[in-house]
């Protein structure tokens, strides 16, 4: 996140909405849940499509930052249920 906002941020509008793929996973380390944020901030939308089913229990895994600014998280588990995210906020 830190390097796609490094690169990034200065064209993300109030146009722009953000799909966040992963699990968050950080490997332990920090969320930056600031960057996301600020992303969401600058964004019209920053939508988080994660794979895991289970918010907590896994070492390394801090999502509870990054869900507390995000608007709004679905889990997609392969690809056809992403598509189906991306449909309804089209």
């Amino acid at each position: 996140m830190l390097s796609f906002h490094d690169r990034f941020a200065k064209d993300v509008t109030r146009r722009s909405t953000i799909l966040i793929l992963g699990d968050a996973r950080n490997n332990y380390h920090q969320a930056h849940a600031e960057v996301i944020a600020d992303l969401k901030y600058r964004a019209k939308a920053v939508y988080w499509l994660n794979p895991s089913r289970r918010p907590t229990g896994t070492a390394g895994l801090d999502r509870e930052p990054v869900r507390a600014v995000l608007r709004e998280g679905h889990r997609v588990s392969h690809a056809a249920p992403v598509g189906d995210v991306v449909g309804e906020l089209a």
